[in-house]
């Protein structure tokens, strides 16, 4: 009994020893700024446990954290929601990574605003079972840095540097890699670059068999090459080898674009259409469609229209097209009869929408809501057009939803007016108005529905200048919540005159850059509004605005953009962005990660980057306040600080 007794002990102990070795090499897992991940080197089809604390500096921790992953397997990347769920002000939720994924890139917003990890992302290199880094994961991470970073406000320096290792150290990723590496080798070393790309072209391309992926390959990196006759002789190569791929599909997209006439149009599509038939759903023909529709509703065939119409697959884009037709005609008061029954379509159409590869299941139902708002929108603006005042009140009640967007509260308010609903419209003006998603037009219906509901101007005046007060007030808690704090980086451009311009010689003055392009249409629309804030202070020293066109290398860009500017008399100081190479890298867009435009950039006296705002919304009014609310901070900033010293 007492060996026996002995033996058991010592079992017991080893057993006990054994769970203590075994919770000591519990992986701890690894942190990420305020993310925690529960895996130190994960691996793809894993689950991964996320614990996120919010980044207490800028973000309220009341907000809904909304986030979600990129998964890349080689360059392509696939988008999938992250549920997160609160427990006492720490985010949790659990995702399993995809057998095929090489690494994955979390995104995270709390009140709308990114969380950036201090601009170093949340990226998760993967790892195979020995713990040794996936092949393909450094690449991936480079690829995300550089294609993707500053959309979502990330930067690496080495994006570069991590793609060219993983190529070397393991070449038999080149064939997936090609075209993107030489992209990126381009900027860095156009000689290496070449060099690289023609022998590729020699390795994918001098094959006894070459496969459709090698000369479709092939054909891009002769594309970066710019030698258009071996472009052009591939091409055949191509449509004769696989005549139903896709660069033959593209190849009808390109010639019914260069079409002289509807005519061409048609039978251009006709041949598409008869060689791919109707089972063809991608892009290629329904943007073909797309150009063909527009062309018919302008002329007002709408017996063509509909003919082509029934022949699109993407449902979302001709709910699109049905819509902003249906607006374009309403506009004009034109055919209002048919612009309802477009705009009613493009309800119908818009529930029968596939989510794209590129959103989330989230991204695409907020799209989708949003687009169904605007599409309400137009509806109700129509059937306001067609007397239907009772019916148009009740779309602009949907379409407005929480209020947020300043010309559809207005023409709210102003089919309450028309509707006899006096009462409601001075309510809604004047919760608008305090909110600061009023417009100059809101604010003459407040004014009217005042004087119907009061029966005098008594106490008007004293009480538009209190809710114009509350609204600033909202406008610049808003906007300081979106300060930033940024080294601005260096910049010397030549203007239209060809003189030079650099950032250090505007230092002590408050500049504002706007990013645009003669080819976008929201920074076109926008410029009405930036004239006004250019001609507001022009006579002040200690404010400049600088507009850069970038994102277009086309051999008359210098002309194209004077005559613009000429054409339209805009008193705009224009600098040239820096060309990097031909595939629309520009230096000074690089540097302050523009990835769209517009985008206004706002520079302090001391030359740091104080704001970022991207796009625009359609208002100008509500655009040029917030530049006045912006600069006058930044200009109050300074004046504190110089009395202080």
């Amino acid at each position: 009994m007492k060996i026996k007794s002995i033996i058991l002990f010592v079992l017991l102990t080893a057993l006990i020893l054994s769970c203590k070795d075994d919770k000591n090499m519990e992986d701890p897992g690894t942190n990420l700024g305020a993310l925690h991940i529960s895996k130190q080197k994960p691996q793809p089809g894993d689950q991964l446990d996320l614990t996120y604390t919010g980044d207490a500096s800028n973000l309220a921790d009341s907000a809904e954290v909304v986030a979600f992953y990129h998964y890349f397997v080689g360059p392509d990347a696939y988008p999938e929601d992250i549920e997160f769920t609160d427990s006492s002000g720490v985010w949790k939720a659990s995702i399993v990574l995809p057998d095929s994924a090489t690494t994955v890139a979390i995104n995270i917003s709390q009140n709308w605003k990114i969380d950036n990890n201090n601009k170093k992302g949340f990226i998760l290199p993967l790892y195979d079972s020995k713990g040794e880094l996936l092949a393909g994961s450094k690449a991936s991470q480079g690829h995300f840095y550089n294609s993707y970073g500053s959309r979502y406000e990330v930067k690496n320096d080495s994006a570069f540097a991590l793609l060219e290792e993983d190529l070397e150290e393991n070449p038999e990723l080149n064939k997936d890699w090609d075209v993107v590496y030489a992209r990126m080798l381009y900027a860095k070393d156009k000689e290496k670059a070449k060099a690289y790309i023609e022998q590729r072209i020699k390795e994918r391309g001098g094959k006894e068999n070459p496969e459709k992926e090698d000369l479709m390959t092939v054909h891009k990196l002769y594309e970066l090459l710019k030698e258009k006759e071996s472009v052009d002789s591939l091409e055949q190569i191509i449509a004769q080898k696989f005549p139903k791929s896709l660069l033959v599909k593209q190849k009808y997209l390109q010639d019914l674009q260069k079409a002289k006439n509807v005519a061409e149009k048609e039978e251009i599509f006709e041949e598409f259409n008869k060689k791919f038939g109707p089972e063809e759903t991608g892009f290629e023909k329904n943007y073909m469609l797309e150009s063909l529709l527009r062309v018919h509703a302008k002329e007002g065939n709408w017996e063509k229209f509909d003919q082509y119409s029934e022949l699109m697959t993407n449902k979302d884009k001709q709910a699109s097209l049905y819509n902003s037709t249906a607006w374009n005609m309403a506009e004009k008061d034109q055919n209002l009869k048919k612009a309802a029954e477009l705009s009613r379509s493009s309800l119908e159409l818009l529930k029968q929408g596939e989510k794209p590869d590129y959103y989330t299941k989230n991204q695409f139902e907020n799209s989708q809501e949003y687009s169904e708002r605007m599409y309400q929108d137009t509806y109700a603006y129509i059937l306001m057009k067609q007397g239907n005042i009772g019916e148009a009140i009740e779309y602009q009640e949907k379409a407005i939803g929480e209020g947020l967007y300043s010309e559809m509260n207005e023409r709210y308010v102003q089919l309450l007016i028309k509707g006899g609903q006096t009462e409601k419209a001075l309510n809604k003006a004047a919760e608008y108005i305090r909110e600061n998603t009023a417009t100059a037009a809101t604010k003459e219906v407040f004014k009217e529905a005042y004087l119907k509901t009061k029966g005098s101007e008594k106490g008007l005046q004293e009480k538009l200048a209190e809710l114009e007060k509350a609204g600033k007030e909202k406008a610049i808690a808003d906007i300081k919540k979106e300060m930033l704090n940024e080294k601005a980086p260096a910049f010397t451009l030549k203007d239209l005159e060809g003189n030079e311009v650099s950032l250090a010689s505007l230092k002590g003055k408050t500049v504002v850059l706007d990013f645009w392009a003669t080819w976008c249409g929201p920074c076109i629309n926008s410029f009405p509004g930036m004239e006004k804030a250019v001609e507001k202070y022009q006579d002040d020293p200690k404010v400049a605005f600088l507009f850069i066109d970038t994102f277009e290398n086309a051999a008359t860009r210098e002309k194209d953009v004077a005559d613009f500017i000429s054409e339209n008399d805009y008193p705009f100081h224009v600098l040239f962005d820096q060309a990097l190479d031909d595939f629309n890298t520009f230096k000074t867009a690089r540097d302050y990660d523009i990835s769209g435009i517009p985008t206004k950039v706002i520079i302090g006296p001391e030359g740091k980057m104080r704001f970022k705002k991207v796009g625009y919304s359609g208002n100008n009014e509500e655009m040029v306040q917030e530049l006045d609310i912006m600069i006058g901070l930044l200009n109050k900033k300074a004046s504190e600080k110089e009395s202080n010293t």
